[in-house]
């Protein structure tokens, strides 16, 4: 239900024209209830097709509360080592204004109501959460970042196994091969999965928030596909 109340109630303060009624409200409520419950319905659906029933579900989750450089701390973490074989993330978008803390009250004022509601502390300002500032500092210390979190999650992956990442950028032509860099530079080899030989992008419409400066790349999405040269990095 907490979820439920975090859904409704950033649509209800992010709306752009103007705020619902109570009677909205509580039809939102009830399609955002109406959707968590269907998508459980289908996780076990799809578990079942795996041969994992309802009960396993749980059982064979592991959540981890801590950064990824920090995971081989975790002794529960440690039996998978070597053994995953996907991952599938979307980073921080380097130099693209983000707000992960911060819910806007009509596209405009800042509020910290989410917190409120999880019953959490905040505490944490804005590049935290992005892994670095928008200022050239702030964007070396976001690769800085990026190259020690997959240092961190290479341990855990198996033979083969694939990273699936999907990332924009505020400058693409420059900051792309920075970011390609930064997971070569953690022990990464960009896969063409696909055989397409370039880039599986998408423009997002109606993006909530702007690039900074006025370039649109951040409204275009990139799909990128890494492996993980075990060998080299167990040598180093």
């Amino acid at each position: 239900m907490r979820c439920v109340l975090l859904r409704t109630a950033q649509w209800a303060m992010e709306a752009r024209d103007q705020s619902p009624t109570s009677e909205e409200l509580c039809r939102r409520m009830f399609t955002v209830k109406e959707g968590f419950r269907l998508g459980m319905e289908d996780l076990v659906d799809a578990a079942a097709l795996n041969g994992i029933n309802k009960a396993e579900i749980q059982k064979r989750r592991l959540l981890l509360g801590v950064s990824a450089e920090d995971a081989l701390c975790v002794s529960r973490a440690r039996a998978l080592l070597g053994k995953i074989s996907l991952v599938v993330t979307s980073p921080p978008y380097p130099g693209v204004h983000v707000l992960y803390h911060r819910w806007q009250i009509r596209s405009r004022k800042e509020t910290p109501a989410p917190f409120w509601i999880a019953n959490r502390q905040d505490g944490a300002g804005a590049s935290y959460y992005t892994m670095g500032g928008r200022s050239l500092v702030g964007e070396r210390r976001y690769f800085q970042n990026l190259i020690a979190v997959f240092k961190g999650v290479e341990p855990f992956l198996a033979k083969n196994a694939l990273v699936a990442q999907v990332v924009a950028f505020s400058d693409a032509d420059r900051q792309l091969p920075l970011f390609k860099k930064a997971m070569m530079d953690a022990g990464y080899a960009e896969q063409d999965i696909l055989g397409r030989r370039q880039h599986l992008s998408r423009q997002v419409p109606n993006r909530r928030w702007y690039a900074r400066g006025r370039s649109l790349d951040a409204a275009r999405e990139f799909i990128l596909f890494f492996s993980a040269n075990s060998e080299s990095n167990r040598q180093a």
